[in-house]
């Protein structure tokens, strides 16, 4: 079993600027880190901001909000638990990768008093429509392929692996997301 002193996190995602309506025009730090509307990433794609609500040129760049799930078993102990969380991500194709963030999700069952939460790192790129990337899980110490999509004003994808813990468990992942302020 694995022990972490002294990590005691709070909340499962931030509260990132252009989440609420309004919130990209109204000259305000909403999310307290620094930028105030355009200059957020949430914010960038939209009118007010010099974005376009329709994504005519059919490129993918823009903010993404959703949920992220991992599904951990392990079949011998009987243990079974479901992380899950909010998640926000943002797409740009003139980057490399096309995607970097660092996600989280709260456990609810058996791994929440070892585990309460988890942070991962997905990074992707992407050959429209399809995508693909890596996931790393700081807390599993693992490094994992994930496969998905961008299309119509959406990002999916999925992953799987096997961590060690004190004991081998295997998880499954997935997160869904839809394009904010675009088509």
């Amino acid at each position: 079993m694995r022990f972490l002193p002294g990590l005691l996190l709070f909340s499962c995602v931030s509260p990132r600027e252009g989440m609420e309506a309004g919130e990209c025009n109204d000259y305000l730090d909403n999310d307290g880190n620094g930028l105030v509307d355009c200059e957020e990433v949430l914010c960038s794609e939209e009118p007010d901001c010099g974005g376009s609500e329709s994504d005519a040129d059919g490129d993918a760049d823009g903010a993404y909000v959703g949920t992220l799930t991992i599904d951990v078993v392990h079949a011998n102990l009987a243990l079974t638990d479901t992380c899950s969380g909010s998640i926000s991500l943002a797409v740009s194709m003139s980057s490399s990768p096309h995607l970097s963030e660092t996600l989280y999700c709260s456990f609810s069952g058996d791994l929440r008093t070892l585990i309460p939460s988890l942070g991962l790192t997905l990074e992707g790129s992407f050959s429209l429509p399809t995508g693909s990337g890596t996931v790393e899980i700081s807390e599993f110490s693992t490094s994992d392929t994930w496969t998905g999509a961008l299309a119509n004003g959406s990002l999916e994808g999925a992953f799987s692996g096997r961590a060690p813990l004190g004991v081998t468990i295997d998880y499954a992942g997935s997160f869904q997301t839809t394009r904010v302020g675009g088509s």
